[in-house]
């Protein structure tokens, strides 16, 4: 389909193409074996000039734009799923400090997401909290800075700095920027997950973390920022859904139209062709909304309830997809030697995070259910 996309929009989704089938490609599959983060791919992004989708120019970049880096991610995840994942956890990481930080925090961290010089991630998820205004992890000034304790789970990536929601007694909520060899902080081992393992998820401890007042970033409230970051997650996580889910879809096409089956092609069957039909619908109507709603965020819509539907469609539409993937592979389908596999972990991993498809409906149902009609 035609989504007429500009002549920058072209420019990073070519690019990410070609990094991902040039880089990505001849080291994901023993990267995934080893549920192994690199540091060269998400620094050899930052030279390619990927995350110069979004960074401002002002800081070294080639322009903020939701579409751009919407299109990035599915050209990673259509090669690896978890790459996808290492490029956006670095981008989730450094989306407080670009909406929320004052001009010296913009202009000492954003240039080095841009140039590779850190990486970020973010720090915001608690165990059985799924609602992040309900955070535990806490701070509390203490001379001319702060000191944090709290415990954070679904830590993506081996970031240089993180950014950490955290509350205090009066229940201000707000993000820090902390590095990693900060005293008192600490990481688990890495959580084996059933896909995206490239991107490695680790719990984080701050233990009487003691961090100076210019780590605490100011501009919107740690709330409205939040509501952002999980807007931004939850479309660009999609991204990576519709990227899965149509490498999977042509994969199975490519093994189909050489398989027979009593005689005949298997993908001449009409019950094979139905299934390509509603994956690839699917796949279509999912890639739509994705762009529709990073062309509404970028200008200016509130996009929250718009990312909720997209995630949720484009969730579906992956797993589908590799599971219908997995079952026209037959007996080859579920062996690790067939990426196939792979895609189909990656596919039920990115369904879950940012929102369960019942959490999703929950949300959605409840905005509809309340309309002014």
């Amino acid at each position: 389909m035609d989504y007429g996309l500009n002549e920058i929009q072209i420019h990073f989704r070519d690019l990410a193409k070609n990094y991902a089938e040039t880089n990505v490609k001849p080291v994901f599959d023993e990267l995934d074996k080893a549920r192994a983060y690199s540091r060269d791919l998400v620094n050899g992004a930052a030279k390619a000039g990927l995350y110069g989708a979004f960074v401002p120019e002002n800081f070294g970049g080639k322009t903020h734009s939701p579409m751009c880096v919407a299109l990035v991610v599915e050209e990673l995840a259509k090669v690896c799923g978890g790459t996808a994942m290492s490029f956006l956890a670095n981008l989730q990481g450094a989306i407080p400090i670009l909406m929320g930080g004052s001009d010296s925090q913009k202009s000492n961290f954003i240039p080095k997401l841009n140039s590779g010089e850190a990486i970020f991630s973010l720090a915001v998820y608690e165990k059985e909290i799924n609602d992040l205004s309900l955070v535990k992890t806490n701070f509390e000034a203490d001379g001319d800075g702060f000191v944090l304790n709290g415990v954070k789970t679904l830590v993506i990536g081996e970031a240089d700095f993180y950014t950490v929601l955290a509350t205090n007694s009066e229940g201000e909520k707000s993000f820090f920027v902390i590095a990693k060899d900060v005293d008192g902080v600490s990481f688990s081992e890495n959580i084996h997950m059933l896909g995206l393992n490239t991107a490695t998820t680790r719990e984080m401890t701050l233990n009487n973390v003691k961090v100076s007042a210019d780590s605490k970033l100011g501009g919107k409230d740690g709330k409205t920022m939040s509501e952002i970051i999980l807007m931004a997650s939850r479309l660009f996580m999609s991204s990576i859904c519709v990227g899965v889910a149509e490498d999977a879809h042509h994969l199975a096409i490519g093994f189909i139209q050489t398989r027979n089956q009593f005689g005949n092609p298997v993908s001449e069957k009409q019950a094979v062709q139905f299934m390509l039909a509603d994956n690839m619908s699917k796949i279509e109507s999912s890639r739509a909304m994705i762009y529709a709603t990073a062309r509404a965020i970028q200008n200016g819509k509130k996009g929250v309830t718009d990312s909720a539907m997209t995630k949720l469609l484009a969730g579906e539409a992956c797993m589908l997809t590799t599971t219908d993937a997995v079952q026209l592979f037959g007996g080859y389908g579920y062996m690790r030697d067939y990426p196939v596999e792979k895609h189909f972990r990656d596919a039920k991993t990115a369904q879950i995070l940012y929102g369960t498809t019942q959490t999703l409906k929950d949300f959605i149902g409840k905005v509809e259910s309340r309309k002014e009609i």
